[in-house]
């Protein structure tokens, strides 16, 4: 949690400089709920072994700075996940190395104009350090604790239908993941997914997205690959 706190820290100061650099507005925040479900595949040799949540839930709360003259918005953000799990598939005794799993995850979105015909797109890159689960097969712990991936993306956003005070978008994402703890290499993942955003009044909206998300990652002991399909619903306001 220390390292948590201290990227929390640095990714405010990095995105508190560029908005006090410019123009920026940098009183709109956003929080809300997400209901995500995770399933974990892992193999070195088989049988494959298979870990799904039987249910996940979380909070996410992030500071979102749009500077208009570049039409660039930085919103660093952090997510709190908890996780429930079960064996579910081929090998009864691979688990997680506790019952109930609370995972962090810290970033930054950086959101790049691109106009596109009549439409409008975006191109986000997201910056994140996220916390991945402890892992046991038997009495074996293959993870005794938590261990920590970066991740970069770069994708598209694409404004698929557009009407006063509301929008719907298509998008998706990818890029390199890499373990930051002794052990844990080298990795790919992608995103696709839809969000709608609706504006309430002149100081809030409501933003609801839906999301797939699939990444793999070769580890010292294992090879692990991971889904995940989520919902995230969040009131943004203005201060």
């Amino acid at each position: 949690m220390k390292k948590i706190g201290t990227l929390i820290s640095l990714f405010i100061l990095i995105a508190s400089s560029k908005a006090h650099a410019r123009k920026c507005i940098k009183d709109v925040f956003s929080t809300g709920l997400s209901f995500d479900s995770t399933t974990i595949s892992a193999s070195k040799n088989d049988p494959k072994a298979t870990l799904a949540s039987t249910q996940g839930y979380g909070i996410q709360a992030s500071w979102i700075i749009y500077c208009p003259d570049q039409q660039i918005e930085y919103s660093p953000y952090l997510k709190h996940t908890r996780y429930q799990f079960e064996d579910v598939k081929k090998n009864s005794s691979f688990n997680s190395t506790s019952d109930s799993n609370a995972l962090n995850t810290v970033g930054i979105k950086v959101t790049l104009p691109k106009p596109v015909s009549k439409y409008y797109g975006e191109i986000p890159l997201d910056f994140s350090i996220k916390e991945s689960i402890g892992l046991k097969s038997g009495t074996t712990h293959l993870w005794d604790e938590k261990y920590m991936n970066a991740k970069m993306t770069a994708g598209y956003n694409f404004h698929l239908w557009q009407k006063t005070h509301q929008n719907l978008v298509v998008f998706f994402k990818l890029g390199p993941l890499a373990g930051l703890s002794e052990g844990a290499g080298l990795g790919g993942t992608a995103e696709v997914g839809s969000s709608y955003f609706r504006k309430i009044n002149r100081k809030a909206s409501f933003k609801a997205n839906l999301f797939y998300s699939y990444s793999k990652q070769g580890l010292e002991v294992l090879d692990l690959s991971s889904q995940e399909l989520g919902l995230q619903s969040n009131i943004v306001f203005r201060l």
